[in-house]
């Protein structure tokens, strides 16, 4: 399945849900890479994967917002092979959402036998968590 196609479904349950999902996380992504990015990538590297998309804004339904798609698939790429040890190797793409470029990434699960993937600016490793924000 494309990454176009995945993001168009991953968007429906996006805005049904009305916030991120054990397997999508969406993120602004203006001003350029988000701080918390490293710890998406190891938390989805630590599961069963997921999609990361950058350039929709939560706040307003997951609408997409101006972003540097082609700097911010870049930086991605850069923070999969530097900022994450093991190095992951995910699927980079800039699909359309709503008319406007849209970065996503699909991480794949990690290595079992190289695991956890972990930020190497930071100890420990992270996890996704299904629980309730509150």
């Amino acid at each position: 399945m494309s990454l176009q196609s995945l993001t168009d479904e991953a968007l429906v349950r996006l805005r049904a849900a009305g916030t991120d999902l054990a397997d999508v996380e969406a993120k602004r992504g203006q001003g350029g890479v988000p701080k918390s990015l490293p710890e998406s990538l190891s938390a989805f590297s630590n599961g069963t994967g997921g999609l990361i998309l950058l350039g929709l804004d939560e706040e307003n339904g997951f609408k997409p917002v101006p972003i540097d798609a082609k700097a911010l698939a870049e930086a991605v790429s850069g923070y999969c092979r530097d900022a994450i040890e093991p190095a992951i190797q995910p699927e980079i793409d800039i699909v359309r959402v709503d008319q406007m470029p849209v970065v996503v990434a699909s991480i794949p699960a990690g290595d079992r036998l190289r695991m956890p993937p972990r930020q190497n600016s930071r100890p420990g490793a992270w996890l996704l968590s299904t629980q309730p924000r509150w």
